[in-house]
């Protein structure tokens, strides 16, 4: 049918440089190809979820790392006992994640109560929809959450001497104050 209608418009027209395009009509709504696209909402939407969702991690990995600074005393005993730093850095990140996994359900949870109001607010019919693409792309979003509150704060515990922490002689570093300033001033 393209085929057709460009040799029509040339019969026509001839020497035109317009041209004739089709487009299916699911695409219609999103990609309009005569006047300016709506898929620009939905990048620019796309860009403002990530960039809240990049500073919900800022602010959780700030919250998780002052929230090992107390358990210093803990982890210099363990470490006294015969743990070794991997297991140590094992233990913060399975927490990290713990933490991410129980505030992911939360959040869907509350999702999922407060769409049908949302949808009466808006008039609209927006639902939740759990295809495979979804829950795979929540559970690696999940997982990089957690490795990256939990890895930072591990590697500071993990490498402290455990008797200069437990006859509180531990140094704060000022790397690791300028770090979290740092990340403050970045949220």
């Amino acid at each position: 049918v393209s085929e057709k209608i460009s040799k029509t418009l040339q019969h026509y027209k001839q020497n035109s440089k317009e041209y004739i395009a089709l487009q299916p009509l699911v695409e219609t709504h999103l990609h309009n190809l005569q006047s300016s696209s709506r898929m620009m909402y939905v990048y620019i939407f796309s860009a403002l979820g990530i960039v809240v969702l990049f500073t919900a991690c800022i602010n959780f990995i700030n919250l998780f790392t002052a929230y090992s600074d107390r358990r210093t005393k803990e982890i210099s005993i363990k470490k006294v006992v015969g743990s070794s730093q991997r297991q140590l850095v094992l233990q913060f990140l399975s927490e990290a994640t713990l933490f991410v996994v129980i505030a992911t359900f939360l959040a869907i949870v509350f999702v999922l109560f407060a769409l049908p109001h949302f949808n009466v607010l808006t008039g609209k019919q927006l639902a939740i929809t759990f295809s495979m693409q979804n829950i795979c792309m929540l559970l690696g979003l999940v997982f990089l959450t957690g490795l990256a509150a939990g890895f930072y704060p591990a590697l500071v515990v993990s490498f402290q001497q455990p008797l200069l922490v437990l006859r509180n002689r531990s140094r704060k570093s000022s790397k690791q104050s300028y770090l979290r300033k740092s990340l403050i001033v970045l949220q």
